[in-house]
């Protein structure tokens, strides 16, 4: 009930659209009138009338529920008659949904005792605890393979509200203002129904417009405007299966079950409660000005748009480690093949920043009555990627052998190419050999690889806190602390450790 009109833009457009090159939405919200008018509504919808899925009806499982209850309410008015108007409005969304083909492959009960179709195994007794974190077939089996099924459920709950302001200042001057509020958490059950899981976005969006008429055939309409978009990704927020909060099973300090994966097709044990997090926040400053010209024959449109953006984003990686298996019978014979890590509350912070400008002029020319050319120009750049403390890597040539890694020095965070002006490359995200060797020399980097094997050999000596053998091939490590880019080491293990009781 907030939109009084809006436009679906797919191809074609006018030089006044751009930033993009999908889809293009206009909206256009309600305003207050002289009158003060309202309404309420509520819309149910339910699984009552729903045939059952296809793959639920194949598995024998029951159908799965549906309810969805939208409801909200609208109303506006004057606040000064002729003059000031409000108008606000607020929706809410109630949803829960079964998850559609929720299926997993886990062990057949043959091969979880060892009886595996290229013959009988003996599960390593330290394994047999993590045997909790996988369910038992309930569903088809072929081989070591069987279909695990549950009636899992998607909730959200969604909460929506916008309000607008208008003003009359003079029969030439007019400004409204404009403030939406979208929060949109939804929250679910692992594919193992082992752990819930939570996502969500919340958005905030502020405008300011000024319109001020010059002459019959010249209007300017300059406005201000800030879109905020707070997301967090795939938070693990409460433990469904009690095995998920073991701290036996942890094999990283002070945290339980790892991400266990097994290669075959199986399906992926997420990490124990509580895993790791991703945040993200996203700011964008606008500034617009389009200007209205008829002069004879000729509409003319221009204007400028400039948007500043700064998206700052943290995560913490794999808090609880992954452990990988080659396959199931190394899987429950405890011989992994990797194991992969984050170090010890390390996140990698980042403040990414960039601005966009652009300009452009649209001319409509009724040529004849019967004949309109429509004529448009439009000029837009966006400014090198940085970021806020130099944690970016950079190619300055394309003849140099080795990135440059980050600085916060502005004069060598520019992505360049000597030949090629319109043409940037990729910050890098992988660890590098730095030819700032007054920065990271070869001794920095034997220091950065210790520090973060260190952890490793600590956990190793630390009895009970994991019972799966060290990794024959060797240990991922992820560490965020003070380096010019993101690390990410690789080391093979040879005779640091080399203990079979566990790392």
């Amino acid at each position: 009930d907030a939109i009084q009109e809006f436009s679906v833009l797919t191809g074609n457009y006018s030089a006044e659209y751009g930033r993009t090159s999908g889809g293009v939405v206009n909206a256009i919200s309600k305003s207050g009138t002289n009158a003060f008018h309202g309404d309420l509504y509520e819309f149910l919808r339910n699984d009552k009338l729903d045939a059952n899925d296809f793959f639920s009806s194949a598995s024998n499982q029951p159908k799965p529920p549906y309810k969805r209850n939208q409801f909200g309410a609208a109303a506006g008015g004057p606040i000064r008659k002729d003059r000031t108007f409000i108008f606000g409005d607020y929706e809410g969304i109630r949803q829960s949904q079964g998850i559609v083909g929720s299926a997993a492959v886990v062990p057949s009960d043959a091969a979880r005792a060892g009886n595996l179709v290229a013959g009988r195994v003996n599960v390593d007794p330290l394994v047999t605890k993590y045997l909790a974190l996988l369910p038992h077939a309930n569903g088809p089996v072929n081989g070591d393979k069987g279909v695990f099924t549950f009636a899992g459920v998607r909730k959200v709950t969604e909460n929506f509200f916008t309000s607008r302001v208008d003003h009359k200042i003079s029969d030439k001057d007019s400004l409204f203002g404009t403030y939406m509020y979208d929060d949109a958490p939804y929250n679910q059950p692992d594919s193992l129904n082992n752990v819930n899981i939570l996502s969500q976005t919340t958005r905030h969006i502020a405008a300011l417009e000024h319109s001020h008429i010059f002459s019959p055939g010249l209007v300017n309409s300059a406005r201000l405007g800030f879109n905020r978009n707070a997301v967090i990704n795939y938070q693990i927020v409460s433990a469904i299966n009690p095995a998920t909060t073991d701290p036996s099973l942890g094999m990283m300090l002070g945290r339980n079950s790892p991400d266990i994966r097994i290669s075959g097709g199986f399906a992926r044990i997420p990490a124990g409660f509580p895993g790791g997090f991703s945040h993200h926040n996203w700011n964008s400053y606008q500034l617009y000005d389009d200007a209205f010209l008829i002069r004879g024959t000729h509409s003319l449109k221009f204007g400028f748009a400039g948007e500043n953006m700064r998206y700052n984003f943290f995560q913490f990686y794999n808090p609880q480690g992954i452990v990988r298996f080659t396959s199931l019978a190394n899987f429950l014979t405890n011989q992994p093949n990797s194991l992969e890590g984050g170090l010890p509350d390390r996140i990698n912070p980042r403040g990414l920043r960039q601005t966009l400008l652009g300009g452009y002029i649209q001319d409509d020319w009724h040529m004849r009555h019967n004949l309109t050319l429509n004529l448009g120009l439009r000029y837009e750049m966006t400014t090198v990627l940085s970021e806020v403390q130099g944690k970016l890597t950079n190619l300055r040539s394309m003849t140099d052998p080795l990135p440059y890694c980050g600085t916060t020095d502005p004069s060598l965070t520019l992505v360049f190419m000597e030949r090629w002006p319109f043409v940037a490359a990729s910050p890098s995200s992988t660890f590098c050999r730095c030819r700032d060797t007054t920065t990271h020399s070869k001794a920095s980097r034997r220091r950065l690889l210790l520090s973060a094997l260190l952890p490793i050999r600590r956990l190793r000596r630390s009895p009970g806190r994991s019972a799966f053998r060290q990794p024959i091939h060797g240990v991922h490590t992820r560490s965020w602390v003070e380096v010019r880019s993101p690390a990410r080491l690789w080391n093979l293990i040879r005779s640091e450790i080399t203990s079979s009781s566990g790392i």
